[in-house]
């Protein structure tokens, strides 16, 4: 396609530059998650846990229920199997599609019925609301293996795979945190309206909806439902979640920057529909 030219008044000729995109920039000066390699950790003892017990008695109980699931699956009727895969799908996208690639990086734009759509998956998904889940990634990416990265991998791979969220949070990750520009996610009416009834909608979306589906649709029992399409299904949404944070960190290859511990992991991506430690 020619580049077209301007003609200005005093005869010159000027070329006119075709923009990257035929719209505005998608992503006008976010900066707030491009890593930032003049951070660097204090130096000093290493950082003390403080278990949140709390968290660590509910994700016990979780994964209680998810191994009674697996136990439950032989049984369970086969519309039961392809609902959990369907909710499995849309949690999924309401991570990688949503707060992921939407919400925290701005890598493309969407209209409101698919807004909608995505902020309804990520609730089912539960993982926190897209306002804190935005923030604590672009910190990871800005901070990335330093205490200010929420999941810091190298403090090994069960702190990044889960155990970050069975303890306080390393106080750099807040005072980092509330440095970020979060004034895109703070604008945008749905993100606040999610993060204002968060509680009662995942309880809806998360554990209710999912139970009652197939008991009311297909005659399944409420502990088939409960526990396969709702606990275990849940659980495995985590964990795959989660390997982006601690495998995708780990194991593969490096095809961007070889400075950072972040990598390209095949099978991490494909459980998780395209999500990678490396993907922006």
């Amino acid at each position: 396609m020619p580049v077209p030219l301007l003609q200005e008044k005093n005869g010159k000729e000027k070329l006119k530059k075709m923009p990257l995109y035929f719209e505005e920039d998608i992503r006008p000066e976010m900066k707030e998650d491009i890593y930032d390699p003049t951070y660097q950790d204090e130096v000093g003892p290493p950082p003390k846990l403080e278990y949140v017990w709390r968290n660590i008695i509910l994700m016990a109980l979780l994964h209680l229920g998810a191994l009674y699931g697996i136990t439950l699956l032989p049984a369970c009727k086969a519309y039961t199997w392809l609902w959990a895969f369907l909710c499995y799908v849309i949690s999924i996208l309401g991570i990688t599609a949503g707060v992921h690639r939407l919400w925290s990086h701005r890598t493309y734009k969407a209209r409101l019925p698919l807004r909608i759509f995505l902020i309804i998956a990520n609730t089912m998904a539960f993982q926190n609301d897209v306002y804190e889940w935005a923030r604590d990634h672009r910190a990871h990416h800005k901070f990335s293996e330093t205490h200010a990265d929420p999941h810091n991998s190298r403090r090994g791979f069960f702190f990044c795979h889960m155990g970050w969220l069975l303890v306080r949070k390393h106080r750099a990750v807040k005072e980092k945190g509330d440095l970020l520009d979060l004034s895109d996610l703070k604008a945008e009416k749905l993100v606040m309206f999610q993060r204002r009834y968060y509680k009662p909608s995942l309880l809806l979306m998360c554990f209710i909806l999912p139970t009652l589906v197939p008991w009311y649709c297909w005659g399944e029992t409420i502990r088939h439902s409960l526990y396969v399409a709702t606990f275990l299904r849940y659980a495995v949404v985590l964990h795959v979640t989660w390997l982006v944070n601690s495998v995708a960190h780990l194991y593969g290859y490096r095809p961007f920057d070889k400075n950072i511990d972040a990598r390209e992991n095949v099978l991490v991506s494909l459980g998780s529909l395209g999500k990678s430690a490396v993907s922006t």
